[in-house]
């Protein structure tokens, strides 16, 4: 009996976490196909950000964030650095390049590119992503972009920067 879209049979659910993470990198993140979210996240997927308080729960809230930044950088790409799997868990390390052509937690763009390493944390059940923790380079984005000076990053703008985009997606058209 096959457990998804692509056929992969049930048994092998489980196995392969790294693959699989590739995979989701691959058809969905860097071509920006939201709609094969399905194939990869859990409909109840949890994702932990810095720039947010309560954790994003469900397909509808992970889309919004997505969707956020493809908007910001059209051109994003992801190269995965490193894997590192273990149990139910997958680590990965990348780089993320892009320019920024669209708006960014409330900034314009600025037209300039970035290219920032980043972390994430990916906790699998029944071979979709369960919960994700993200650590993105926020502070390195906006000192590339000349939103930020050089130097250590304020803890309160994380903080912020999350209030923002959650009071934003409150308004009426967005």
């Amino acid at each position: 009996m096959s457990g998804e879209a692509d056929g992969t049979p049930m048994a092998a659910r489980g196995r392969g976490l790294k693959e699989r993470t590739r995979r989701g990198h691959d058809e969905m993140w860097n071509p920006g196909d939201w709609g094969r979210m399905r194939d990869f996240f859990a409909g109840d997927i949890v994702v932990h950000t810095p720039t947010d308080r309560v954790p994003l729960r469900g397909h509808g809230q992970v889309t919004e964030l997505f969707t956020m930044l493809q908007t910001a950088f059209p051109d994003r790409y992801i190269v995965i650095e490193d894997m590192i799997e273990e149990g139910d868990k997958v680590a990965v390390r990348w780089v993320l390049r892009g320019t920024h052509t669209g708006s960014y937690f409330g900034f314009p763009p600025t037209g300039r590119r970035v290219e920032v390493e980043e972390l994430a944390v990916y906790r699998y059940a029944d071979g979709l992503v369960a919960e994700l923790w993200l650590m993105p380079n926020v502070m390195g984005s906006m000192q590339q972009l000349g939103l930020l000076p050089e130097g250590p990053p304020p803890r309160a703008l994380l903080a912020v920067m999350g209030a923002v985009r959650r009071l934003r997606a409150l308004l009426p058209g967005s």
